[in-house]
């Protein structure tokens, strides 16, 4: 994820024409929360955004596709409580 000491796991993974790496998984803030970032062909992450339903859940994304209008769609699933819940995430940012 880059500095400090937060865990994260990726478990998805696409790339750009100009070799960008897009990547969802999950990661450990005040709960587990999904995540998709961007890196350069350097390795250097460009952005990092997060999806969780409540503090106390467990919130993951497992899958990453590109979209032909520049947009990062991303899939996974929210746990809120006792309330499970599979999703589609459209992350709004343009690559």
């Amino acid at each position: 994820m880059g500095a400090g000491k937060t865990q994260a796991s990726f478990t998805a993974i696409t790339t750009d024409g100009a070799g960008n790496a897009y990547v969802a998984g999950l990661c450990k803030r005040s709960s587990w929360d999904g995540l998709v970032a961007k890196y350069s062909p350097a390795g250097i992450r460009a952005w990092v955004t997060y999806v969780g339903y409540t503090t106390t859940s467990a919130d993951a994304l497992d899958g990453i596709a590109l979209g032909p209008s520049g947009y990062v769609y991303a899939t996974g699933e929210l746990n809120g409580g006792k309330v499970r819940n599979s999703c589609a995430v459209v992350v709004n940012i343009r690559r």
